[in-house]
Order: C-alpha cells, then sequence, then structure tokens
C-alpha cells in the first residue's frame, strides 16, 4: 500500500511539474521506456538488446541501438497511430 501512495506521490508531482512547464525524472524515464519498448516491439533488429539501469531506482531502459527508438518516433511524426497507441500503452503501463 505504501509503495503505491508513494508512486501516486510521484504521478502528482509529475503532473504539477507538466502544469509548471517542467518534465520531472519519473516523466522523463517513462516516457523513454515507453518508446523503447515499442522500438522493440515493431522494429527489434534496429533496436537490439534493451537493458535496464544498473543504480538502485533506476528505472530508465536503454537500447543497444538508436535506429529502433528513432524510427517510432518518425512513424509517429508521420502520423502512424498504431505506434503512438503502442507507446500510450508502455506509459500508462509504467505510470500505474
Amino acid at each position: 500500500m505504501k509503495r503505491k501512495n508513494d508512486q501516486v506521490k510521484l504521478i502528482d508531482q509529475a503532473i504539477e511539474g507538466l502544469d509548471n512547464g517542467t518534465m520531472t525524472e519519473l516523466l522523463t524515464n517513462a516516457v523513454n521506456n515507453s518508446i523503447v519498448l515499442t522500438a522493440r516491439y515493431y522494429y527489434p533488429e534496429l533496436t537490439g538488446n534493451v537493458t535496464s539501469g544498473y543504480r538502485y531506482r533506476d528505472n530508465s531502459l536503454s537500447s543497444d541501438k538508436n535506429d529502433g527508438p528513432t524510427k517510432v518516433l518518425l512513424d509517429i511524426a508521420n502520423g502512424d497511430r498504431e505506434k503512438l497507441s503502442a507507446v500510450l500503452a508502455y506509459l500508462k503501463r509504467s505510470l500505474v
């Protein structure tokens, strides 16, 4: 219960940060992770292995190759709603 309560507080801080025009580390990591996971799903050969951070409480993901995440962002910029939906689904999952 405490863990969920802490998560709600972090999300609340992220919302306040957005209202003030800043992005919190929680939100930055969540968006990054969502893009990396979407890239791994759609472009595994362009993404390579996905690894997580090595520090305590470091939940950030990174990929061996940047081509997959870059292609996902380009696809979304060109109107690919399927990939946008995937990023949003991963984002929701990482925040809750």
